[in-house]
């Protein structure tokens, strides 16, 4: 597994031996503090079969590494927080909105139909959904009006509405990403950490 930036998440490099060496490494990648919290009190990484030895330098490094693991993790949780309560807050916000339409549209319906007046069917149905009883009194009051030659005749209030959705704030917020410590290692004759580096995994 690799390491991957991604948003602005800054990477460090702490160099951990006198110079580079021209040989093959190896990687190892911590994904979470215990598995290095392991590595530091046993001053040992394991890579491709083969045991390293930490040195004093590489123990601060990654001591370091964790630091600031468990920081960007705080970090990027706290972001995530905001979020995801801003979403909620807005779909709250839509559903007060929703909700005193919906009751000025029914008190207008049941007005119209106490009047006399002619209103779709649709819009009955709405308000018998909405409140049986209020609908009860508009029609029990309509009947005052029935022998009403001039009747007025209403478009629905409701049009072509289009059903409500309301989604997982879960979904719609970015999910928590993951960070993670690399270790860097050759693995010639004298094994030696060459650098850790802290990101973020994808």
């Amino acid at each position: 597994m690799g390491l991957y930036g991604i948003g602005k998440t800054n990477f460090y490099t702490a160099q951990t031996s006198q110079e580079k060496r021209n040989t093959e490494t190896g990687r190892v990648v911590f994904t979470n503090a215990s598995d290095i919290g392991k590595a530091l009190s046993s001053r040992k990484v394991n890579v491709d079969g083969v045991t390293v030895e930490l040195s004093d330098e590489a123990l601060q490094a990654l001591f370091d590494a964790r630091s600031k693991f468990y920081a960007d993790r705080d970090a990027e949780s706290e972001r995530y927080m905001v979020e995801f309560n801003s979403y909620v807050a807005k779909q709250q916000s839509e559903a007060y909105e929703d909700a005193a339409e919906d009751m000025a549209k029914a008190l207008e319906t049941a007005r119209r139909i106490a009047n006399g007046d002619i209103v779709p069917a649709q819009d009955e149905k709405k308000l018998l959904e909405y409140d049986e009883e209020l609908y009860q009194m508009a029609k029990n009051a309509a009947m005052l009006h029935a022998m009403d030659e001039e009747r007025e005749k209403h478009k629905s209030l409701y049009g072509d509405e289009e059903d409500r959705e309301y989604t997982d704030p879960e979904a719609e917020t970015a999910p928590e990403q993951k960070y993670g410590v690399e270790v860097e290692i050759s693995l010639g004759a004298a094994p030696a950490v060459e650098s850790i580096s802290e990101g973020v995994l994808e």
